[in-house]
C-alpha cells in the first residue's frame, strides 16, 4: 500500500497585511502614549495638568526618549528638565573622570544647630556660622525650609560650577519643594550645576543642548493650551498653576555660580 503524500500547492500562506500591520502598530503606539499619560497625571506636579496638556508633554517625551516621571518636571507652567536627566547623560563624563562631584552642602537655617550652638559646641558654632555666611552670598531667605550646594568639578582645570537652590517656607506656590524641602533643593542645585556644563563641555552639551532648548517649547505650547481655556484666568489662584509665571516668580529660588553663571529664575 502506498504511504499518502502531501498534495503540492502554489498557494501562498498569508501574514498579516500591511495595513493590519500598520494598526497594531498605531494601537500599541496610543496605548504606550496613555499609559505616559496616566504617569503624567499622577506625579504631583502633573495634577493639574489637562488632558491635551499631559498629551503634549508625552508627545514631547517620546519624541526625546525621555521618561515623564522622572526627567521632566512642569512646575509654573513651564517644562523643566530634571537633576535625574542631566546626572544620567552626565555619567559617562564621571566615569572617564573628565568631572567630579564634590559633597553636596546644605545652609538652610537648622533649629537643631542652634541647639547645639548653644550648648557651645564648637563643630556647631563654626558650622551655623559658615552656613549663615553662605545664605548671605547667594542671598538665600532665611526661612527657606531648605536650602543646598552643589558643586561639580572640571578635572582639567581644576574649576567648578556650583548650582544653589532653596525651595519651602518662601510663600510661593511650590508643592514638590514644600512635601520634600531637603530633597528637592539638593535635586534642583544639582540641575542648576549640571546644566551649566553645557556650554563648558562640548561633548556634553551636544548631548542635552537640543532636549532643554526643546523643553522650552514644550513648555509654552502647554501654556498655550492653557490660556486657551478662559474658566482657568478667572479661577482662584491655587487653581491657576499652569498659567505663566511672571520672570522671578516660577515659585521657588535657585542660583548659579562659576564658569557660566546664569539668571537664577528657574529650578
Amino acid at each position: 500500500m502506498t504511504a499518502p503524500t502531501d498534495t503540492p500547492t502554489t498557494a501562498l500562506t498569508k501574514g498579516p497585511s500591511p495595513i493590519t500591520t500598520a494598526v497594531e502598530a498605531r494601537r500599541a503606539e496610543m496605548r504606550e502614549r496613555n499609559a505616559m499619560v496616566a504617569a503624567i497625571k499622577g506625579q504631583m506636579w502633573g495634577k493639574d495638568l489637562s488632558e491635551a496638556q499631559a498629551k503634549a508633554l508625552a508627545h514631547y517625551c517620546n519624541q526625546n526618549n525621555l521618561d515623564a516621571t522622572r526627567h521632566v518636571e512642569v512646575l509654573g507652567g513651564r517644562v523643566y528638565l530634571t537633576a535625574n536627566f542631566y546626572e544620567e547623560r552626565g555619567a559617562p563624563l564621571i566615569q572617564r573622570g573628565i568631572v567630579s562631584i564634590e559633597e553636596p552642602r546644605y545652609i538652610h537655617a537648622d533649629p537643631r544647630l542652634d541647639k547645639l550652638a548653644a550648648t557651645g559646641d564648637e563643630w556647631a558654632t563654626t558650622e551655623k556660622a559658615e552656613r549663615e555666611r553662605l545664605r548671605i552670598r547667594y542671598a538665600v531667605p532665611e526661612e527657606a525650609k531648605a536650602a543646598a550646594i552643589y558643586e561639580i568639578r572640571v578635572t582639567a582645570t581644576g574649576k567648578s560650577v556650583k548650582g544653589v537652590n532653596w525651595c519651602g517656607g518662601t510663600g510661593k506656590r511650590d508643592p514638590v519643594g514644600d512635601a520634600e524641602p531637603t530633597k528637592t533643593a539638593i535635586t534642583r542645585a544639582a540641575r542648576r550645576a549640571w546644566k551649566q556644563l553645557v556650554e563648558v563641555i562640548p561633548d556634553y552639551g551636544a548631548a542635552v543642548g537640543t532636549i532643554q532648548a526643546t523643553a522650552k517649547l514644550a513648555g509654552e505650547e502647554i501654556v498655550a493650551i492653557a490660556e486657551a481655556q478662559p474658566s482657568l484666568h478667572n479661577a482662584p489662584p491655587a487653581m491657576r498653576p499652569l498659567l505663566r509665571a511672571p520672570d522671578g516668580e516660577a515659585g521657588y529660588g535657585s542660583a548659579a555660580e562659576g564658569l557660566t553663571a546664569e539668571a537664577s529664575d528657574d529650578a
